[in-house]
């Protein structure tokens, strides 16, 4: 007999405009329910690497809300200050499809100074000025304060522990973070992250903010020629790499083009709004999507952020049940 361990899950919605999608795509969003494991019944199921698969239920219900969280954790050291003008001088870039999609967002910045009364601090008005209800209220006025908000000034710790902001701006404000909303941490910086601890025990921490971990994405804009001259090992880019390419989020070099970068960052985030983010990558072959009971083949699978995107005209009706159950 399996032994079977189900694991609650936070509701979770997540939408985008009706102005520029049809009353159907605008309902093509859920809520996680949650997630089953079960154990196999025999042994002989291996995966590639000679391990045992395990069997995992995700159940989703079809929403009409739209949430997004985003933190922005940049470098505030003393060869900042260029980048910290071009990330200002780009943001409309990243910013305009989510007010034109009218995706419900809030923002907030902190910084990569480890410093006792600084670390994990917010800078000051970033969680009320940078909301997606100021945006559409006065859409000049915000971007002019983001503008402003992202100049963290050069003035912060050499000693850059950005992976460990995260963490520290959490234990700050332990209620910011919407329960109902996608996660998406931005580190931007050009010098090597710091912080104590293995990358392995950030990225679990990283995961355990939501209870479904692919509602975690973290974003890289970092030095990708970065080494350490005596081991020629690429400390900086490694350490916040591995927390992008353990999310399903993407990395991208501080030295390149920051409005594509930003470009990017905004399409696969607007991408994953209305897709279903599963907990774990499915083995290959494995996968299996269930809508209201009924086997669907009409979706895409997007290896890279570990979900389920409904093609246009069969996406599920609102309050419609999804159930996706792969091996892993």
């Amino acid at each position: 007999m399996k032994n079977l361990a189900i694991i609650p899950m936070l509701i979770l919605g997540v939408s985008c405009s009706d102005s520029l999608f049809s009353k159907k795509q605008a309902e093509s969003f859920y809520a996680v329910k949650e997630v089953e494991v079960s154990k196999p019944d025999s042994p002989d199921i291996q995966d590639n690497g000679g391990g045992a698969l395990v069997e995992v239920t995700e159940n989703f219900i079809q929403k009409e809300e739209a949430k997004l969280d985003i933190l922005w954790i940049v470098d505030n050291s003393g060869s900042m200050s260029d980048e910290q003008a071009d990330l200002a001088e780009n943001f409309d870039i990243f910013i305009q499809d989510f007010i034109t999609k009218k995706v419900d967002f809030k923002m907030a910045i902190t910084t990569t100074d480890p410093g006792i009364d600084l670390k994990g601090l917010m800078v000051p008005g970033s969680d009320t000025k940078l909301t997606s209800q100021v945006a559409q209220s006065n859409q000049g006025q915000f971007i002019s304060d983001f503008k402003s908000l992202i100049k963290v000034g050069i003035k912060g710790s050499g000693n850059e522990q950005g992976l460990q902001a995260v963490e520290s701006f959490k234990n700050r404000y332990p209620n910011h973070f919407r329960s109902s909303a996608y996660l998406a941490i931005v580190y931007v910086s050009d010098e090597q992250d710091s912080s104590s601890g293995t990358t392995d025990a950030h990225l679990a921490y990283l995961k355990s903010l939501k209870g479904n971990a692919g509602l975690v994405k973290a974003y890289s804009i970092v030095d990708k020629n970065l080494s350490n001259t005596n081991s020629n090992i690429k400390l900086g880019f490694d350490r916040y790499a591995k927390m992008s390419i353990g999310t399903g989020g993407i990395v991208s070099d501080i030295e390149g083009d920051f409005a594509g970068s930003l470009s990017d960052m905004a399409d696969s985030l607007i991408n994953l709004l209305d897709s279903f983010a599963l907990a774990s990558a499915p083995a290959a072959g494995t996968l299996k999507v269930y809508v209201n009971d009924v086997l669907s083949s009409a979706y895409t699978y997007d290896a890279a952020t570990h979900s389920i995107k409904f093609n246009a005209n069969s996406i599920p009706a609102n309050s419609a049940k999804i159930k996706v159950v792969y091996k892993k």
